[in-house]
Order: C-alpha cells, then structure tokens, then sequence
C-alpha cells in the first residue's frame, strides 16, 4: 500500500502543525522513504524501508519528550520568576525604619540625644504613594535634624516630586541636602532652586553651624563630583566645634577625610538586587567592603543608607528602602 508522506503536513505523533527543529532530519527521513518505497529493488526497499521510517518515528519520539521536558522546566522557572518581581515590586514601596545609636567621645552635654534623620538617593521618589509615607515617618520621629545625601533627582518629574517630599518634612535645626552624581548630571541648577524653595539647604563644599541647647554643631556637606577629584582631600580645622557631621554621596570618598565625627552617604541603594555575584559586584563598582551600615572607611565612621528610589529597575530584593533615625550618645568608656 502506497503511503502519502508529505514533507511540510505532517502532523507527527505532537499533533502540532508548527515546524520544529527537527523537522528537516525528519523531512530526510520522508524523502528517503519516499525515494526507497519506489525502487525497484526488493532488497534495497526491504532494507530501508523499516529505517526511514524508524527515522521518522523516532525524531517524533524526540520531540515530544523535548516539549515534556520543557513543560517540567517553564512552569517552575515561571513561578520563581513571577514570585521574585512581585516580592521585589513590592519590597521597593515599603520602606524600613532603621534606629541605631551613635557613641562619640568627649561628646558635650548639650549634645546628648541629638537625633538626625537620614535619607539618601530619593529619585523622587519614583513612587508618589512613598511621600506620605516618609513624611509620616519623619513627623512620627520628630527628629533634631534631616540629612539628605544625595541623588535628588534624574528628571523633571522626579525633581518636582522630591521638592514636594522635602516641602513636608520639617525639623527644628533644619533640613541640609547635597549633591549626588544624578543631580550634577540631570540639573545642579535646577536641583538648587528646587531644594531652596522647598525650604531645605543645599550645602555644596560648604559648611553651616546650627546649635542645640547652645551647643554648636557642624555640618559640612561635599559636593559628589569634588569628592571623586584624587586631589580632594578635607583637612582638620582649627575651629572644628565639639561634633562635625559630614554629608557626602558616595562613600568611598570618606577616605580622604581627616575630619568628621559621623559621615552619612548613600549612593550604593544597598546593592538593591542582594543576589550574588551582584553584591560582589556592586562592592567592586563602589570599592566598598560594606554597602549599606555602619562601616570604617579610612579612619572615619560611617553609615550607608540603603536608600529610597531605585536605578533601571524599580526593583529592590532583600535590600528595602531606608528611612534612618540616628541618636547621638556620648561614649561612656
């Protein structure tokens, strides 16, 4: 009985009209049938009949346990996938509240407890529904003073969004800003303008000191660019008060500082994907051992704040936003 086997209709053992990978191995196989069924050679036909269509049996066999497999293995990595970007969506619109103390030696009375509220690399933030939230945050704590360290924003939008951040939070000693690398590349102007009619004070290589209980404080904030100059270097004072607060983007930096009882810097988000081998990444990337905490860099102290926006992805894996809440003790031994 003479079989049709045509090379582009066959179904197969799949049931699936598509073209397969396979398909041209199996088409080998037809044509060889074909060409072998007509010969009129017994034992030539005899001999490869039973082949090419063992040929053709067998690649469908092929196929069908590929796609088996590949069933096995898409539902899984799709759950893992869809799992990781809704815990990780979800993770960069809940921000963490960090308190921690601060011992400094020889810290004046008048000193004590003084409370600085830490937020770094806002973007914005990108989400609106994060404003109140911080703004909540802060008016719950109601702390001395807020540290901002940087990366206000990258656009428009953003600026227009962190100005409104900033319009709400309110301190007794004040609210102090400085550069990131985002706000130099985007608009220092514009970031200026923004910062100051908000209220807040951008403090570019500058210095302000504020007093609690009659008892001065300094803070000196280093814009991100001068910080990144090998040159740079920030050298004792003679009229260095009791505590100076440095405010800095990118933390490597404080290595060069021969001043500063605290330094507060952002610009790593924590890693924000905490997956390796990106953190052994990012730790390369911003020569860094530690990317977010309490650290020693050189011989100053210093804590990297996680951060409240993202970068590319607007995803952030076991690395939550950071609203921080220092309260500065004085060291007792």
């Amino acid at each position: 009985m003479q079989v049709d086997l045509t090379l582009a209709g066959t179904r197969g053992l799949t049931g699936n009209t598509r073209r397969h990978f396979l398909d041209p191995v199996r088409d080998l196989f037809r044509i060889a049938h074909r060409h072998y069924s007509s010969t009129n050679s017994a034992a030539i036909s005899l001999l490869l009949l039973p082949l090419s269509h063992l040929g053709i049996i067998l690649s469908d066999i092929i196929v069908c346990v590929m796609g088996y497999l590949l069933e096995l293995l898409v539902y899984p990595v799709s759950y893992i996938i869809g799992w990781f970007l809704g815990r990780s969506w979800h993770e960069a619109g809940s921000p963490e509240m960090v308190k921690l103390d601060f011992a400094v030696r020889s810290l004046p009375k008048g000193l004590e407890d003084l409370t600085i509220l830490h937020l770094s690399d806002l973007h914005g933030p990108q989400r609106a529904s994060l404003i109140p939230l911080i703004a909540e945050a802060v008016r719950s704590l109601a702390p001395d003073c807020i540290a901002v360290t940087g990366d206000l924003a990258r656009n428009d939008h953003e600026l227009l969004l962190a100005e409104t951040l900033l319009r709400g939070l309110e301190a007794p000693l004040g609210i102090f800003c400085v550069y990131g690398n985002n706000d130099l590349r985007f608009n220092p102007d514009l970031v200026r303008r923004a910062v100051e009619d908000s209220g807040a004070v951008l403090l570019d290589n500058t210095s302000i000191t504020v007093t609690k209980n009659g008892t001065p404080v300094r803070l000196v904030g280093i814009n991100h660019r001068t910080a990144c100059s090998p040159r740079w270097r920030l050298h004792h004072q003679e009229d260095t008060p009791p505590f100076t607060l440095i405010l800095m983007h990118g933390p490597a930096a404080a290595a060069k500082l021969e001043i500063g009882d605290l330094v507060l810097a952002g610009h790593t988000h924590g890693g924000q994907l905490c997956l390796e081998p990106l953190t052994w990444l990012s730790r390369r990337v911003f020569s860094i051992e530690s990317l977010a905490g309490k650290t020693l860099i050189g011989s100053r102290p210093v804590y990297i704040s996680r951060g409240i926006g993202t970068k590319m992805l607007p995803l952030r894996f076991r690395c939550p936003p950071e609203i921080t809440l220092i309260t500065i003790k004085k060291k007792t031994s």
